[in-house]
């Protein structure tokens, strides 16, 4: 189903897009006139919680810089000429604070 997301809790199919899965939401058993025909946008989908933390997750790293593939490229090649030495000590510090960070982060902590 091609859709248009509008804001953080809605989905609206494109108009003239409609799958058998848009098609599908007049109950079965439905008669008279209305029968069969949909009410074209009229289609709203609720999203779940988790779904809108995901569309906000990706829209905020749409704006993320891509990876530098030739810096990956300096860093593999002096890893496996044994030539990149990184200061242990700054390394542990900075896993530390991460550790730190997330545990604070923690419902109840």
């Amino acid at each position: 189903m091609v859709a248009e997301i509008n804001g953080a809790g809605t989905v609206k199919p494109l108009p003239g897009r409609a799958t058998s899965a848009t098609r599908s939401n007049q109950p079965a058993a439905a008669k008279g006139p209305a029968a069969g025909k949909t009410s074209g946008d009229n289609h709203n989908v609720t999203l779940t919680d988790l779904a809108t933390r995901l569309q906000v997750l990706a829209k905020s790293i749409e704006h993320l810089p891509e990876v530098d593939q030739a810096r990956v490229a300096q860093f593999r090649q002096a890893l496996a000429d044994g030539d990149y030495n990184p200061p242990a000590l700054e390394i542990a510090e900075k896993l530390e604070a991460f550790e730190r960070e997330l545990a604070a982060r923690e419902p109840g902590a």
